[in-house]
């Protein structure tokens, strides 16, 4: 009869603790490849936008109807200034096109649908009035609606905004169009407006410690202008909100009065980063992010931080990531010329989310990043050192390939795959232990990337549901082997 092994771990060689360069880079050496994405990080890059030419009437209906219906951000910093006006015209009419009945069901609503595409389809120019009719239907927050449909049945809905990076894009769209401080003034105005009357937030203002009314996200949208006015002209915009207190609207005010004086301590908790990303306060940027993931694909964080907040994270980890971020990585983090930036692009040469705009970046900079990979090869995991190799093979000309969707039947398959051989996989790590958590990161890893290229918004949620289940045979290590599962999800 074959011992049961203990759950004692065997020595084995650990994975190096650090998988970057000795000396990260510092934020003083912090440069973009270009002069001009170094002037767009100093004036607060990416959370600005720039117009460009044109795309054509067909291309910017299709650009702004993908953005208004998508649930993460998809406008580019760069966009098409045909599509931004149809992406805001479409948004003011009503961007949501879907309600409920009664009993929850929800339904597309035709006459939105219908007035939505009109609105699109005429794309009026940006100006000021635009500017006041969003900022009057969203600040501080949408209003409730309701319609009869052809059948007689009712729709309801909200013209809230849940999604505050898409208030962010309809203010700085604005911006790009009217200027900084004009937007800036008109803005702070209709902010102050609604600290001044809790009534209208309505059911956002029953809670003083509420902290994601439309409001809160527009007090945010006005902070990140700070870094494109003149000293003397911003402390003018926000000189009302200095101070600002209220009892109902506790969190918004504290907002408010820490936007606009540094000195004010009173930052709410759960907007504490929020806040200092907006003050460019490193150190505390630094305690909420450093060997933490969301420094891996922030490019505002890179170029304020340099590398020292990648140090301790695994690069391979930028895969677990959905695919809009891995793919707005390379296109904002990749404009810093960093050896860290280029380990993480390397990383996604196989994602299947995002190979094609890594491949083309390490193309295009393959100098760099040849380098950069070469030095970081040694110190890697095995299994990032492989995404490393092939990277360098794009870099050494290799051909690129597409990225790639699966569909929900082609995922649903991988990962039934994936799990049928996990126990035959930490059996044969003979009860080393270091070995079978290599095993179990390795599961998690294509888990990830595999819910990512379905397009899944979480890809790494839910890894321990998917193996409710599992029930391993090997009962002396089925505690053991259940840990790993809830570690690889920690890290």
């Amino acid at each position: 009869m074959k011992p049961t092994k203990t759950t004692k771990a065997k020595k084995s060689a650990a994975a190096p603790a650090v998988p970057w360069p000795a000396s990260p880079t510092p934020p003083a050496a912090v440069r973009a490849f270009t002069p001009e994405d170094d002037a767009l990080f100093a004036r607060g890059f990416p959370n600005l936008h720039v117009l460009l030419a044109d795309a054509g009437r067909k291309p910017s209906i299709a650009a702004a109807t993908k953005a208004l219906d998508a649930i993460d951000p998809e406008l580019p910093v760069h966009v098409a200034a045909d599509t931004a006006r149809r992406f805001v015209a479409g948004h003011l009419v009503g961007g949501w096109t879907y309600g409920h009945l009664e009993r929850g069901e929800i339904v597309k609503v035709p006459a939105r649908v219908t007035r939505r595409k009109a609105a699109i389809e005429a794309g009026p120019p940006l100006g000021a009035d635009t500017l006041e009719a969003f900022l009057v239907r969203n600040c501080p927050c949408g209003r409730e609606w309701s319609t009869e449909l052809d059948d007689g049945r009712t729709a309801r809905g909200s013209d809230n905004e849940t999604y505050g990076f898409r208030l962010h894009e309809i203010v700085h769209l604005h911006e790009a169009v009217l200027g900084t401080e004009p937007t800036a003034r008109l803005l702070a105005e209709h902010l102050l407006r609604a600290l001044a009357d809790p009534d209208s937030f309505g059911f956002w203002g029953q809670d003083p410690f509420r902290h994601n009314a439309s409001a809160h996200h527009l007090a945010c949208a006005l902070g990140t202008m700070r870094w494109r006015l003149a000293p003397d002209v911003w402390a003018d915009v926000v000189r009302p909100f200095r101070g600002a207190a209220s009892e109902r609207l506790l969190v918004y005010a504290q907002l408010l009065a820490s936007i606009a004086d540094e000195r004010h301590a009173e930052v709410p908790s759960i907007l504490a980063l929020g806040v200092a990303l907006l003050r460019r306060d490193r150190a505390t940027i630094a305690a909420h992010v450093t060997g933490k993931p969301r420094a891996l694909w922030n490019a505002e964080i890179a170029w304020l931080l340099g590398g020292a907040p990648f140090v301790g994270l695994r690069p391979g980890d930028i895969r677990r990531l959905p695919a809009w971020k891995q793919r707005r990585f390379v296109d904002e983090s990749g404009r810093l010329a960093m050896p860290e930036i280029a380990v993480l692009v390397g990383m996604l040469a196989t994602s299947r989310s995002a190979r094609d705009v890594a491949c083309a970046w390490l193309v295009a900079h393959a100098d760099f990043a040849g380098r950069a990979l070469r030095e970081a090869l040694p110190a890697l995991h095995e299994d990032d050192r492989a995404h490393a190799e092939a990277a360098l093979e794009v870099v050494e000309g290799a051909p690129a390939t597409s990225a790639r969707t699966l569909t929900e039947e082609e995922v649903d398959r991988e990962l039934r795959s994936l799990f049928d051989a996990l126990e035959p996989s930490l059996e044969a790590c003979e009860g080393d232990v270091e070995r079978e958590r290599a095993v179990m990161r390795r599961t998690f890893d294509r888990y990830c990337e595999a819910r990512a290229a379905a397009g899944d918004v979480i890809p790494d949620a839910y890894f321990g549901h998917e193996l409710i289940d599992w029930r391993p045979k090997n009962a002396a290590a089925r505690e053991r082997w259940w840990s790993l599962v809830q570690e690889v999800q920690e890290r």
